[in-house]
C-alpha cells in the first residue's frame, strides 16, 4: 500500500462544511437534552446514531464538494479517477482507491472526513467483499483489539463496481459478418406430374456468386432425356430405374456449368416418346459459392407485405400439369398470366374451382385479375398448400381417365308407382320407377362427362339387352341423354345379359397377356425359419432383379403347400352357356338323324336308343389328383325300374365331334355296341333308376383318371340300357329349358403341387418374365391363391399387400389391379413373401397385362332379383337362383380378366340385395340401396366421382395430334402479409433432410411414409416442405409432429378440395407451417398418396423435407474484459460457434467488430463498515 499524506488545509468546501457543522449541532442537541447521568444504554444509543449518521454522510457527500487543492492532488497521483468522478461519493471514491491499490489515499481521506466527526471516540472503516475483510483505516492503529473495547456499535454501507486491486473499468464488443462465401443452393421443383412433352423450368442464381460446385437432378420419370441450358446442349441422361415413387437422379458434368447465368435460366428437359414425356415430382438444385448474405427468394415490400410467383413450366407437346403452390400468410391479391398455344380445349383449376377454360385455337395471353379472382376463389383457405391443375380435353388420341357403362333394368316392374320424391308425381310425391331411373341416368352421364378424358356407354336390358338402345363409349352428352330420355319399361329381369354386353362393350380393345401363368415353374425358398433372405454380395435384396440365387433356394411348379395339408376342390362341370357340356341321342329307328338339340336323352332296352355325353377338362389344372368324379342325370318322367349303365368312350373322333353331328350310324360304339377300339365295353357304374322327376347319380371316377391322366381334354361316355327289352329311360338334356335340371360332371380332386416346409415363418418366391411391346402391358391383373397373407413386388417394387391371414386358398382368393408403370421393357421379376402364421403355405400365382390404361367400370341398376338367362325362352321368375348365380360369374370374370369394376344400385323396396352384394363386392366395386330419388340421384353421382377417383395423371396418346406449348412467362403471382417474421437474421441457407427411407430404416414404399430430420437451436426456418414422389397418384396427406408434440398435426389433405382426385392439382412439395416446426429438436413427417379416397398408395422412400433457415450474422455484447482485443477475441469466438452451426466457418466470412471502452465491471457488492467504540 502507497503512504501518503495529503497536503495540509481545510478538507471540507463551505458547502461541505455547512453539512457537516449541521450533523454537529444535531449530535449536540442530542447531548444537551440528555439527562445529567446518563446510563450505558442512552450512551450507546447516542453513539450508535453518531455512526450511522456520519457513514450517511460520507456516502452523500460528492468528491467535488471537498476541497479543491486536495482534490486535485489526488487526481493528479491518481490518474484513473477523472471529472467523470467529481460527482461521485466519497465511498465510491475510497472504494474505487481500494480497487486501484491506492489504500495510503482511501486512508487519509477516511482520516481527515471523520476524526472531526467522531471526537472522544475511537473507530475504524472496513471493506468486506465474500468474506474478506480491508481495513482502510483505524484510529487507534490496532483494530483486532477489541477486547479492550466497553462499548462499540458499527454502520454499513454497500457499494459495487470495485474490487482490490481491480480495474473498475473494461471493454466490451460485438462481431458481425460483413461478407461471406457460403455454400447454399437454388431450386426448381417439378409439381406432382408436369407433362407430356418438353418441359422447361426456371432456375434462378443470384446476381452475384462465384462458382457452381455442382447441378445436381433428381425426378421421377420413366424416360431417357437430353438436358439444355439456356438452350445449349448439356447432356444426355438415361433413366434407368423407371419404377414408380422412386427418385432416379443424375449430376451434370461441370463442362457445362458454364452454359448457366446470373439471374433466371432455362432448363429444358428434352423427350423422344411423348407418352412417356412427363416428370412425375423432383428438383434440379444447383450449388454455388456466394458472397451474398441474405439469398432468400422471399423480400418484404415497403408495406411489410410481399409478393411471391408461382411460374408455371414450359411445355411443348399437351399441357398437362397437375401442381400446387403455397401462399404462407394472409393472402391480401391474385393474379395469374397465361400464355400458351393450344388447338384444344385448356382449363385451370385452383383448389376445386375452375379459374379459367378457353376453347381458342390461336395464341393466348391472357391475364385473369384480382378483381375476377376474388370473387371465384375463397381467399380465406390459401394457408395450406393449393392443389393446381392445367389441362387439356377433347384431344381425339388422348386415352387417360375411364370407360364406364350404365346398365339400366327396363323390366316390366320399373313402370311401378312407388318412388319417393319431393315433386308431384304419378300419385301424390309418388314417381314411376323408370322415370326417376331416367333422370339419374341423366345425372350420372352428366357427371361422368363434365370431367375430361372419360367416356360412357348405355346398356338397357329386360328379357336380354335392349341392342336398339345400346350407345357404345362416347363422351358426347347429348347422345347418351337422348337415348336415356326413350326408356320404357317391359319384360323379364335378365341382369347376366346387361353384365355380359357392358363386358363385351368396355373388352372389347382389350388385348391380355399372360405374364405369369398360373402353375409356373419359380424359384423358392422355405429355408428361413425367421427373417428374409440375406442380401447378395452386391447388397441387393432378393426382389430385385439382378439378385443372385444362393443358399436354400430351389425350384418348383406352383402350387405350393403343405404335402399333408393340400386342400380338396370340387367343381360341377356344366358351367355359364353350358360350354363345359355336349349330350346327344342316336336313334335306330332314323340312322342319319343327329339328335343333339334334343331336350331329352334317351336310352332303350331294346338298343333302339342310346346316349352320349361328354365334358371338357381342359379348364382343369395340370398335375392333380382326381379323387372322385360322378355323372348326374335328371329322370324326366319316363317308366321306372331299369338298370341304366355308363361306359367310357375313349374314340378321339366323337372327343372332337360337335353334338350337331352324331348319329346312329356314325356312333363310337358301333350300331351294335360292339366297338371295343373307340368304347371300353365294361360299364364303369351301373344305377337303377328307381323314380320319376329325381336325380340319379353315376361313379365315373376311374374313367375320368383316365381320360386325365392320358391328356385326353374330354371326358365321354355312353349310356345304354341292359337287362329289359322293353325298358326305356329319358333324362333332361343340356337343352332343357331349366338349367338346374341340366347334366352335370361333379369332380373332386386334390393338388398335386411343391411341398415346401410348413415350420418357415416366411416362405419366398421368385419368377422371371419378359415384355417385349411394352404397349401391350400397361396395366396388370394379378391374382393370388394363399391360405395366409402376402406381399408381392414388381421389380423390386411392393404393388401389393394383404394382411389377411385366413384364406380358403382358391382361385383367386386375392385379384388386384397393377399400375402398367411398374413393368419395364425386358427382364421383369415377380417376387413374393408368403407369411406362414396358420402352417398352411398355400400359394400360386398369375399376372396378366392389358393394352389399355384406362379405368373400366359398370353401374348395374335393377329393382329387382335376376330372374332370367341369356337366350332363355322360359319366361320370367323360373330360373331365378340359378339367374342369380350367374350374373355373379359373370361379374366376377369381367373383374378377374379385364379389371371391370362393378357397381350396384338396388332401386326400389325389390331390390333383392344379396345379388348385387355379392356382384359388388368379388369385382371391386360398391353396393347401394334406396327407394328416394333424391337419394338415388345423389348416389349415382357419388358412383360417377368415385369411378373418376380411380383415373390417374398419366395419359397415353396416339395417333397424329396437333402439339401446344406452354410459355414459361406464364405465372400466378400472389401478395400476402406473411405469417413468419421475415425481418430476422441476415444469413439464410437451404437444407435438406435425410430421404424418409434413410431416417425410417425402410427403403420401400408404404402406407404412410414417415420420415425424421433434427433443427439444430438457434436456426430460424423461414421456409420448409416435404417432398412426395406420388407419381401418377395423388398426394394426399401429410401430418408432421416434434418431440414435444402430444401428436400429430395434418397440415394437407387432399379431400378437403374433393374426392374426385382427377379433376384436382398434385402437389410434389406440400409445406410444412413453419411455426410447427420446432428448433432443438426431431422433427416428424408422414406422408401418404393415393388414386382416390380408400386405397392409399403409400409414400416414397426418396421423400424428404427441404427447409429454408435465416441465422443472425450478428453477436451481440457478452462479458466485460480487461482490453479492447480480448473483448474483440470473445466477440469472434462467439459468432463463429454460431455460424459453426450451419456449416460456415470463420474462413469463410469476413467480419467486424464494434467495441464499447470504460464499462464498469460489475463487482460486488462489497461492504463498507464503520466502527465506533469506547475503550
Amino acid at each position: 500500500m502507497n503512504a501518503f499524506k495529503l497536503r495540509k488545509g481545510a478538507f471540507f468546501s463551505l458547502d461541505a462544511l455547512v453539512a457537516v457543522s449541521i450533523m454537529l449541532i444535531a449530535y449536540a442537541l442530542v447531548i444537551g437534552i440528555s439527562p445529567a447521568k446518563t446510563y450505558p444504554t442512552s450512551e450507546y444509543q447516542q453513539m450508535h446514531y453518531l455512526s450511522d449518521d456520519a457513514i450517511q454522510v460520507f456516502s452523500n457527500t460528492k468528491f467535488s464538494s471537498i476541497n479543491a487543492t486536495i482534490r486535485d492532488e489526488i487526481m493528479s497521483n491518481n490518474p484513473e479517477i477523472t471529472n467523470d468522478d467529481l460527482n461521485k461519493s466519497l465511498v465510491d471514491i475510497v472504494g474505487l482507491l481500494w480497487g486501484l491499490d491506492r489504500a495510503g489515499y482511501a486512508a487519509n481521506i477516511t482520516r481527515d472526513f471523520f476524526n472531526p466527526l467522531l471526537l472522544g471516540m475511537n473507530y475504524s472503516l472496513k471493506i468486506t467483499e465474500y468474506g474478506t475483510n480491508t481495513t482502510i483505516y483505524s484510529s487507534t492503529g490496532n483494530p483486532s483489539l477489541q477486547e479492550k473495547r466497553r462499548m462499540h456499535t458499527s454502520a454499513f454501507r454497500m457499494v459495487s463496481g470495485y474490487r482490490e486491486k481491480s480495474p473498475r473499468t473494461g471493454f466490451v464488443a460485438r462481431a458481425y459478418v460483413t461478407g461471406a462465401t457460403k455454400k447454399t443452393q437454388s431450386y426448381a421443383y417439378f409439381g406432382g406430374y408436369e407433362g407430356n412433352g418438353n418441359i422447361t423450368k426456371i432456375v434462378a442464381l443470384p446476381s452475384i456468386y462465384d462458382t457452381i460446385s455442382e447441378t445436381y437432378i433428381e425426378l421421377d420419370t420413366p424416360s431417357n432425356f437430353t438436358l439444355y441450358i439456356n438452350g445449349m446442349y448439356s447432356g444426355y441422361y438415361t433413366a434407368n430405374d423407371t419404377r414408380p415413387m422412386y427418385a432416379k437422379n443424375w449430376t451434370v458434368p461441370a463442362a457445362y456449368y458454364s452454359n448457366f447465368t446470373k439471374g433466371s435460366n432455362n432448363v429444358t428437359l428434352a423427350f423422344s416418346d411423348i407418352n412417356s414425356a412427363y416428370v412425375g415430382g423432383g428438383f434440379i438444385r444447383i450449388k454455388y459459392n456466394t458472397s451474398l448474405m441474405d439469398t432468400s427468394d422471399v423480400k418484404l415490400n415497403p408495406d411489410g407485405n410481399v409478393t411471391e410467383r408461382y411460374y408455371f413450366p414450359g411445355i411443348d407437346g399437351i399441357i398437362n400439369i397437375y401442381s400446387s403452390f403455397y401462399v404462407p400468410g394472409a393472402l391480401r391479391s391474385l393474379g395469374i398470366q397465361l400464355h400458351y398455344l393450344s388447338n384444344y380445349t385448356v382449363y385451370l383449376i385452383i383448389g376445386n374451382a375452375s379459374v379459367y377454360q378457353n376453347s381458342s385455337n390461336s395464341s393466348q395471353a391472357i391475364y385473369l385479375n384480382n378483381t375476377y379472382l376474388s370473387s371465384i376463389l375463397n381467399y380465406s383457405v390459401f394457408g395450406t398448400t393449393m392443389p393446381l391443375r392445367f389441362g387439356t380435353k377433347n384431344v381425339s388420341g388422348m386415352s387417360d381417365g375411364s370407360d364406364v357403362v350404365l346398365n339400366t333394368d327396363l323390366s316390366g316392374s320399373m313402370s311401378t308407382c312407388d318412388v319417393n320424391a319431393s315433386t308431384a308425381g304419378c300419385s301424390g310425391t309418388l314417381h314411376y320407377r323408370i322415370d326417376i331411373a331416367k333422370q339419374s341416368d341423366s345425372d350420372f352421364v352428366n357427371t361422368i362427362l363434365g370431367n375430361p378424358g372419360q367416356k360412357a356407354g348405355l346398356i338397357s336390358y329386360s328379357s336380354s339387352t335392349i341392342s336398339s338402345e345400346t350407345v357404345n363409349l362416347t363422351d358426347n352428352n347429348a347422345t347418351l341423354v337422348n337415348m336415356i330420355n326413350t326408356y320404357s319399361a317391359g319384360g323379364c329381369t335378365c341382369i347376366s345379359c346387361g353384365i355380359q354386353s357392358a363386358t363385351d362393350m368396355l373388352a372389347s380393345t382389350l388385348n391380355i397377356t399372360v405374364l405369369v401363368a398360373n402353375r409356373s415353374l419359380w424359384y423358392y425358398n422355405d429355408s428361413f425359419i425367421s427373417g428374409d433372405p440375406p442380401l447378395d454380395l452386391q447388397g441387393r435384396d432378393w426382389t430385385n432383379i439382378n439378385y443372385s440365387i444362393g443358399y436354400g433356394w430351389a425350384t418348383g411348379n406352383a402350387h405350393f403347400g403343405n404335402a399333408s395339408q393340400l386342400p380338396f376342390t370340387t367343381a360341377v362341370l356344366q358351367g355359364a352357356g353350358t360350354q363345359n357340356l355336349a349330350d346327344a341321342y342316336a336313334s335306330s329307328n332314323n340312322p342319319a338323324t343327329n339328335y343333339g338339340s334334343n331336350t331329352q336323352l334317351l336310352v332303350y332296352g331294346d338298343g333302339s336308343k342310346r346316349t352320349y355325353i361328354k365334358f371338357d377338362l381342359s379348364w382343369l389344372p395340370a398335375r392333380q389328383a382326381i379323387n372322385s368324379a360322378g355323372l348326374y342325370l335328371y329322370e324326366s318322367g319316363a317308366q321306372v325300374g331299369d338298370n341304366v349303365s355308363v361306359f367310357h368312350v375313349n374314340d378321339t373322333a366323337w372327343a372332337g365331334q360337335a353334338e350337331s353331328t352324331i348319329n346312329w350310324n356314325n356312333q363310337p360304339c358301333g350300331t351294335n355296341f360292339d366297338n371295343g377300339a373307340s368304347c371300353n365295353l365294361t360299364a364303369e357304374s351301373k344305377v337303377q333308376v328307381n323314380s320319376q322327376y329325381a336325380w340319379f347319380g353315376w361313379n365315373v371316377t376311374q374313367m375320368v383318371n383316365r381320360s386325365y391322366t392320358k391328356g385326353d381334354l374330354n371326358a365321354s361316355m355312353a349310356l345304354n340300357l341292359s337287362g329289359s327289352a322293353g325298358g326305356k329311360e329319358s333324362f333332361r338334356s343340356k337343352e332343357y329349358w331349366d338349367p338346374t335340371k341340366r347334366p352335370y360332371l361333379n369332380i373332386t380332386y386334390q393338388d398335386i403341387g411343391t411341398p415346401v416346409n410348413p415350420a418357415s415363418n416366411s416362405i419366398f418366391f421368385r419368377k422371371n418374365f419378359t415384355i417385349s411391346d411394352m404397349a401391350l402391358a400397361k396395366k396388370g391383373i394379378l391374382k393370388i391363391k394363399s391360405a395366409d397373407a402376402a406381399d408381392v413386388y414388381l421389380n423390386g417394387v411392393l404393388v401389393f399387400s394383404d394382411s389377411t391371414t385366413s384364406h380358403n386358398a382358391t382361385y383367386w382368393n386375392s385379384i388386384s389391379i397393377i399400375n402398367g408403370r411398374y413393368f419395364v421393357k425386358g427382364d421383369n421379376i415377380v417376387a413374393v413373401k408368403l407369411y406362414n402364421k396358420r402352417g398352411a403355405p398355400w400359394f400360386d400365382l398369375s399376372l396378366t397385362a392389358l393394352n389399355d390404361s384406362r379405368n373400366k367400370a359398370m353401374v348395374i341398376m335393377t329393382d329387382g332379383e335376376a330372374n332370367t338367362l341369356i337366350n332363355s325362352t322360359s319366361g320370367c321368375d323360373t330360373l331365378v337362383s340359378v339367374a342369380s348365380n350367374d350374373s355373379i360369374s359373370r361379374a366376377c370374370s369381367a373383374y378377374e380378366n379385364y379389371g371391370i369394376v362393378s357397381n350396384t344400385v338396388g332401386f326400389g323396396a325389390d331390390a333383392k340385395n344379396v345379388t348385387l352384394i355379392a356382384i359388388a363386392n368379388c369385382s371391386h366395386g360398391a353396393y347401394y340401396s334406396s327407394n328416394n330419388a333424391d337419394e338415388l340421384e345423389s348416389i349415382y353421382r357419388d358412383i360417377a366421382n368415385s369411378i373418376i377417383k380411380y383415373s390417374t395423371e398419366a395419359m397415353y396418346i396416339t395417333g397424329d395430334i396437333s402439339m401446344a406449348k406452354l410459355y414459361t412467362d406464364s405465372f400466378i403471382e400472389y401478395n400476402y402479409t406473411p405469417a413468419a417474421d421475415l425481418t430476422y437474421g441476415n444469413i439464410t441457407l437451404t437444407l435438406e433432410s435425410s430421404t424418409f427411407g434413410n431416417s425410417s430404416g425402410n427403403s420401400s414404399v408404404e402406407s404412410p411414409k414417415n420420415g425424421s430430420y433434427y433443427i439444430y437451436p438457434g436456426m430460424d426456418v423461414i421456409d420448409a416442405k416435404a417432398t412426395s414422389y406420388s407419381s401418377d397418384y395423388w398426394t394426399t396427406m401429410l401430418q408432421v409432429k416434434s418431440d414435444s408434440d402430444p401428436g400429430w398435426s395434418t397440415v394437407f389433405n387432399l379431400s378437403t378440395f374433393g374426392t374426385g382426385y382427377s379433376t384436382l392439382g398434385d402437389p410434389y412439395t406440400v409445406n410444412i407451417p413453419v411455426p410447427l416446426i420446432k428448433p432443438g429438436q426431431t422433427n416428424y413427417a408422414r406422408i401418404n398418396t393415393a388414386s382416390n379416397t380408400t386405397e392409399p398408395k403409400g409414400g416414397s422412400p426418396d421423400d424428404k423435407v427441404i427447409y429454408s433457415v435465416r441465422v443472425r450474422g450478428s453477436v451481440e455484447y457478452n462479458g466485460t474484459f480487461s482490453n479492447l482485443t480480448a473483448a474483440q477475441d470473445d466477440a469472434k469466438r462467439r459468432l463463429n460457434d454460431t455460424l459453426g452451426s450451419i456449416g460456415i466457418t470463420m474462413d469463410s466470412v469476413n467480419t467486424g467488430t464494434m467495441d464499447v471502452g470504460k464499462i464498469p465491471w460489475m463487482w460486488g457488492p462489497a461492504i463498507i463498515t464503520l466502527e465506533v467504540w469506547k475503550s
